[in-house]
């Protein structure tokens, strides 16, 4: 997305990896195991939520909501931190909210409307979440450890999904394993159960916002899923264009009618001033 910046925040507890992931790299194209949600986000309003002091952002992320966008990459992995995320982004705070609702009178009930409705669809500051999903462990383990880095030019392979071309004299042989945790033959498994232990309270959170959660097949080759990505995006920017172009409209319209409404009361002046 022109503009944005790109933003990667460690969890507070080690990053669970998708069971269910096969990553299409950005500008690399890459594949790598972590089905952690990605979030592709703007600023957007905020919910009619209960005020409630907001988390600090990063400043990378503070920007982004100031108006610039930004995109987050492996964050949130928990339904926690997504929670903590919104709040940052919009002030929405359910758990303040829930307590609201239970600490009102029984004796004398405030009205309804006075107390926040906890079923209500809710709107999030971000535009949307991708979520990458392999039902096949085996394949995501595969494409966990098959990356490989040159670390002349800083580019990253997969020796099975986006092999290093022959062409190229000396590359195969300077290839180095990519080292973390999420290259971790011993780690990738614990991290895929901690996935699966989050994923399900993570869905729930994200679906309670309609159309924020964008599943894409993380299976699929690079290509395909950096298409799926790129299309959900591209939906995004067209959606937001055409309501700019609304509002734009809009407001031309009304001050043409303010126009309109001016250049009447100065013809009735001077009709009155004639027959005066």
């Amino acid at each position: 997305m022109a503009n944005s910046k790109e933003f990667t925040a460690p969890p507070p507890e080690p990053p669970p990896v998708d069971a269910k992931t096969a990553k299409g790299g950005k500008a690399t194209g890459k594949a790598e195991a972590p089905a952690a949600a990605k979030a592709v986000a703007m600023q957007s309003a905020a919910a009619d939520a209960v005020a409630a002091p907001a988390v600090p952002l990063p400043a990378h992320l503070a920007a982004g909501a100031a108006g610039r966008g930004f995109v987050v990459d492996g964050f949130p992995a928990t339904a926690e931190q997504a929670m903590l995320l919104e709040k940052s982004l919009t002030g929405l705070d359910t758990a303040a909210e829930q307590a609201l609702v239970e600490q009102a009178s029984m004796v004398v009930p405030p009205p309804l409307d006075a107390l926040p409705q906890l079923q209500r669809p809710l709107r999030s500051g971000l535009d949307a979440v991708i979520v990458l999903g392999c039902d096949d462990e085996s394949l995501a383990v595969k494409r966990a450890l098959g990356r490989r880095l040159d670390p002349v030019t800083g580019r990253i392979y997969h020796l099975d999904f986006d092999p290093p071309p022959s062409s190229t004299p000396g590359l195969s042989e300077r290839l180095v394993e990519v080292s973390g945790p999420e290259n971790d033959t011993t780690q990738v498994p614990q991290r895929l159960a901690s996935y699966a232990a989050a994923a399900g309270a993570l869905s729930e959170w994200l679906s309670r916002f309609s159309t924020l959660q964008r599943p894409l097949d993380g299976s699929a080759s690079v290509h395909e899923v950096l298409i799926g990505a790129s299309d959900v995006v591209s939906g995004i920017l067209v959606a937001k264009g055409a309501a700019h172009a609304a509002q734009t409209a809009a407001e031309a319209a009304q001050r043409a009618r303010e126009s309109a409404e001016k250049v009447n009361h100065v013809l009735l002046i001077a009709a009155q001033h004639i027959m005066s």
